[in-house]
């Protein structure tokens, strides 16, 4: 039940994220991504917008690299999310951290 809520609010994010900015140009830091599962249903039907995912376990950033490798505007970065991350942001999420 709670892993179910959890889907509902960052399908939640994500379409406030798609209504807010529409067709805008867009940069998301998404702090402790996983491997970017959420992201790549959703940026094929969202171009200008790019994510920049981190997260600590690089065994799921390369895992996220991998299947998202005809992604161009979703970067993977092994970083810990307390450090700064070079680079600007319009927004920063953090929905599995």
């Amino acid at each position: 039940m709670i892993y179910e809520r959890g889907n509902a609010a960052k399908q939640w994010i994500l379409n406030e994220l798609g209504r807010h900015f529409g067709s805008r140009t867009c940069r998301v830091l998404d702090l402790g991504c996983g491997d970017g599962a959420k992201w790549r249903g959703f940026l094929p039907t969202h171009p200008v917008m790019t994510v920049v995912g981190i997260d600590t376990d690089a065994v799921a950033i390369a895992r996220g690299r991998e299947a998202s490798a005809g992604l161009k505007n979703l970067d993977f970065r092994v970083a810990d999310a307390q450090k700064p991350v070079e680079g600007t942001f319009d927004v920063v999420v953090a929905m599995s951290a």
